[in-house]
Formats: structure tokens, C-alpha cells, sequence
């Protein structure tokens, strides 16, 4: 499992500030374990799958893992997407069954954690497998323009949701969405689907 660099974004330095400097640390220590084994389960199933690890992105909403992807079924890069959600479910389901003050935090964050990752937008997990499940139909440029256009509907919502709710949170999430916006539009300029609109104008004049 090869490894060719880490970045590190400012929001995860900020997190990391906020979490060891912000007299929080104690409250906080069921939403790290819950992070951590999110992100570990990830890293499991990649190497239990012999893939390698090209980029690893250290930000405020998580590690976001980049693999070369190399002879895997659509289900096997499924699951290693889909398996921080997974740990996150069985965290949510022990919280569920052993029932006291401490556990309702891990509840909470693993709650927190399962909602935001099954946004369906990329660099979330809900993203990549939304992603694997249209490759199995359309082809990547079609794929990437959708989920481009999903993309920005997403971010206008969650900044809307954040400014009303004041969820201090969210704000963390909306810049490396729209880093990951502005690395799709690099890519295809929304090829596809700007064809089909202009198409379905034309049929209706």
C-alpha cells in the first residue's frame, strides 16, 4: 500500500485547535473514537483489497482518501466507501442498547457523522458511492457533470441550513465542497449535461 503524499487543510488545523484548546476535549472524546475508527475502517478494507493510496487529505470533515484503484468489483469499492458509515451504524446501535448519559454522546456524534458522510457529494462518502453506483449505468464524464450540478445545489442548501440553524459545523464542510466543485468543473466543463439542456430548449421552441 503505497503512499505518495498528506495534505493538510487549514479546516482540519482549526478543528484541531478547537478540539484540544477549546475546553472541549473531554465532551468531545466519543466523537473522536468515532472519527478515528470511521476512518481506520476505511483504511482496513483498502489494504485488506490490496489497493493502493495515492493522496491522503487531512481536513476538518475527515480524511479524504484517494486510491489508484486497480483490478476491484464495483461492490469491493463500494464497501471500502461505504465502510466508515458501517462502523458509524454499529456505534449508533451499542449506544442504542447500552442506554446512560455518556452513550447519548456517542449517539449523537455517530448520528452526526452517518447523516453528513450519506450526502450524496463528493469528497463524502455518500458522494464516492452514489458515484460507483452511476458508473455501473453511465460513463465518468456523464457522471462527473451530474454530480457537479449536484454538487452546487448541495452547498446552497447547507449554507442555508447552516446560517439558520447556526451550525458551526457545517461551515467547515462548504469550502472543501466547492474545492471539490471547482476540481470537477476543471475536469469537464460540464459537458454533458449543458448539451442535454440546450437540446431540450431547442425541442421546446
Amino acid at each position: 500500500m503505497k503512499l505518495s503524499k498528506i495534505n493538510i487543510y487549514p479546516s482540519f488545523i482549526l478543528m484541531t485547535f478547537l478540539i484540544l484548546f477549546g475546553g472541549h476535549f473531554y465532551s468531545l472524546k466519543f466523537l473522536i473514537l468515532s472519527f478515528i475508527l470511521h476512518e481506520l475502517s476505511h483504511l482496513f478494507f483498502i489494504k485488506l483489497f490490496n489497493q493502493e493510496i495515492t493522496e491522503i487529505n487531512l481536513t476538518g470533515i475527515g480524511f479524504i482518501i484517494k486510491c489508484n484503484y486497480r483490478k476491484i468489483s464495483l461492490v469491493k469499492k463500494i464497501l471500502i466507501s461505504a465502510s466508515g458509515i458501517i462502523v458509524n451504524l454499529v456505534l449508533l446501535i451499542i449506544s442504542i442498547i447500552i442506554k446512560n448519559g455518556a452513550f447519548e454522546l456517542l449517539y449523537s456524534y455517530n448520528k452526526l457523522l452517518i447523516l453528513i458522510n450519506l450526502i450524496p457529494i463528493m469528497p463524502l462518502d455518500g458522494g464516492f458511492i452514489l458515484k460507483y453506483l452511476l458508473s455501473y449505468v453511465y460513463d465518468d464524464e456523464y457522471i462527473n457533470d451530474l454530480l457537479l450540478w449536484l454538487g452546487m445545489l448541495v452547498v446552497v442548501i447547507i449554507t442555508i441550513v447552516a446560517y439558520i440553524f447556526h451550525i458551526l459545523y457545517l461551515y467547515f464542510i462548504i469550502p472543501i465542497l466547492i474545492k471539490n466543485i471547482i476540481d470537477l468543473k476543471k475536469r469537464n466543463n460540464l459537458t454533458y449535461l449543458n448539451n442535454y439542456f440546450n437540446i431540450h430548449k431547442l425541442s421546446i421552441k
